[in-house]
């Protein structure tokens, strides 16, 4: 309600401000009659008006009726707002533009402070937060738009203690927590990341920034484009109606769920249907839940473009915890409704914060969907981890999951078209292309696209000294021969931090707890107080 519900709730409450958020396209278009209401209602708020060039909650517009910022904090303070503040990622664009006086500028670092002292000024204050959109910016640099920094942050997860912190100070979620077998860490999503660099206001020692020679990444992609997906395939076997047709999309902002969306409604148009669709963005934000329902009809178009309960025939996951929540699978039915998809995970902005909230394994998810959908007709691949080795980025993981879901059947639109409608859209046609046809080829023919994989993934050597003969002998010692992988492995740990005294110490006391062990009855079980030593 834009904070008009404050005029009437402040007269009630012990609490005497509120903070409300307020995007410059709502501002523009209604905005500015909440702010003039809480003025003439005489309460005390603060307006946090961000203001980022583009109408964020359906799709990227650019704002109607949008004015500079100084002509904003002019009219504001005409309306009789007490104090109007602005707080900017670059101080040096509000040189010499005209600015009311009254109205100070400060670098995006104060904004707490500045909110501080909003807070504590009566009547109505506003704080303008001008910064361009990270999401439209990450969009515009891949476009050539704008220019690409040439800095990435990266994280040695050696160091990393997997605190959370870089996620709280940046409220980023490309910053994103995985498990390895030193326990929870985090590291940067170089696909989804905006190049803000607010991660970096962090407190901590692992993050590490390193400039590129090649910036937009145009020569790696290159090389990997030259891959080229197999092409004698067999065509698709429908298990799907032909003539009348739908299916749910369910994804997360910021992956171009909607741009799929769209493609294939154009498949589907030059392949001789009838479409409807709908797209339910809602206030999504990157990483937010999308879901777009599309129905394809031979003859006359369908009466409405929303799925019902129990109407799918296809289930398109793009992301498999979307899939599985109660709107995703709202429109599956036990009989009729297919699945395809991908179990690449992304962590909701709840798990990059708390540390105790973790993502559901993709096997839980998979069951979870299969529940609701059709027996025996489930496809599902890590399209995320495909794609990244295939072709170094996984920004074509969407399109990829398509090329499944055609290949098997459960998408009654003709591969050439798909790849015609791939054409008309005209962004990245060579890689969407590909990653369309290795799609198929997942479905198809797996064996071709694990040998790509595999030739495709080129590591280098670890740089770690050998584990030593003496060291090796010990371990066998310990009479523990299910963990002796692991314990080889933090051997060697240990002589690469230290030296093999380092080793020999922390064996001395495995052989102690292990003859703690061997003393004691065998209902403890072999290995299990070696298990908590470790």
């Amino acid at each position: 309600n834009e904070g008009t519900q404050w005029i009437g709730m402040a007269d009630f409450l012990e609490r005497d401000h509120m903070f409300q958020n307020l995007g410059d396209g709502t501002f523009f278009h209604s905005g500015q009659l909440a702010v003039q209401a809480a003025v003439a209602g005489d309460v005390n708020i603060t307006y946090k008006l961000l203001y980022n060039g583009t109408v964020a909650m359906t799709g990227g517009q650019h704002p109607e009726g949008q004015m500079p910022v100084p002509d904003v904090a002019r009219a504001l303070l005409a309306q009789g707002v007490a104090r109007v503040l602005v707080t900017t990622e670059d101080t040096d664009r509000y040189r010499r533009v005209g600015l009311p006086p009254e109205v100070d500028v400060w670098p995006r670092q104060r904004l707490i402070e500045a909110q501080e002292a909003l807070a504590a000024t009566p009547g109505v204050t506003v704080l303008i937060h001008d910064q361009y959109c990270a999401a439209e910016a990450r969009r515009d640099r891949k476009r050539g738009v704008i220019e690409t920094p040439d800095q990435r942050v990266v994280i040695n997860h050696r160091i990393c203690e997997g605190c959370g912190d870089c996620g709280r100070v940046s409220n980023c979620l490309s910053v994103q927590p995985f498990e390895t077998p030193f326990g929870r860490k985090t590291r940067i999503d170089q696909t989804t990341c905006n190049l803000d660099y607010s991660c970096l206001e962090g407190d901590c020692p692992s993050f590490i920034t390193i400039t590129l020679d090649d910036p937009t990444g145009t020569a790696a992609v290159d090389d990997h484009d030259r891959r080229a997906a197999p092409t004698d395939l067999a065509e698709p076997t429908l298990v799907v109606p032909a003539d009348e047709f739908a299916m749910r999309i369910t994804g997360i902002g910021g992956t171009g769920v909607v741009t799929v969306a769209q493609v294939l409604g154009t498949a589907a148009m030059l392949d001789g249907f009838q479409v409807r669709g709908l797209d339910q963005i809602g206030l999504s934000q990157k990483a937010g839940p999308v879901v777009s329902d599309i129905r394809l009809s031979r003859s006359a178009p369908t009466a409405t473009n929303r799925l019902g309960e129990g109407q799918a025939d296809l289930l398109l996951a793009f992301d498999q915890l979307v899939a599985a929540s109660d709107k995703g699978l709202l429109t599956a039915d036990h009989e009729a409704t297919t699945v395809v998809g991908s179990t690449s995970g992304t962590p909701t902005g709840e798990m990059i914060t708390h540390l105790d909230v973790l993502m559901p394994e993709p096997d839980l998810l998979a069951n979870r969907i299969a529940a609701s959908t059709r027996e025996g007709a489930q496809h599902w691949a890590d399209a995320q981890t495909i794609t990244e080795q295939l072709f170094g980025a996984s920004t074509t993981a969407n399109v990829f999951v398509v090329g499944m879901a055609v290949q098997a059947g459960c998408l009654p639109i003709q591969p050439d078209s798909v790849e015609a409608a791939i054409e008309l859209n005209g962004v990245a046609i060579e890689a969407n292309l590909e990653a369309f046809r290795w799609g198929r080829a997942q479905v198809a023919r797996p064996d071709v696209v694990a040998a790509a994989r595999s030739s495709a993934v080129s590591m280098p050597p670890r740089l770690q000294p050998e584990l030593s003969s003496e060291l090796k002998h010990r371990i066998d010692g310990l009479g523990a021969s299910e963990l002796t992988d692991e314990f080889e492995m933090l051997a060697l740990e240990l002589v690469a931090w230290g030296d093999e005294g380092t080793a020999n110490s922390w064996l001395d006391a495995l052989d102690r707890v292990a003859a703690v062990e061997r003393a004691t009855s065998s209902d403890a079980g072999p290995t299990d107080l070696l298990l908590g030593a470790v």
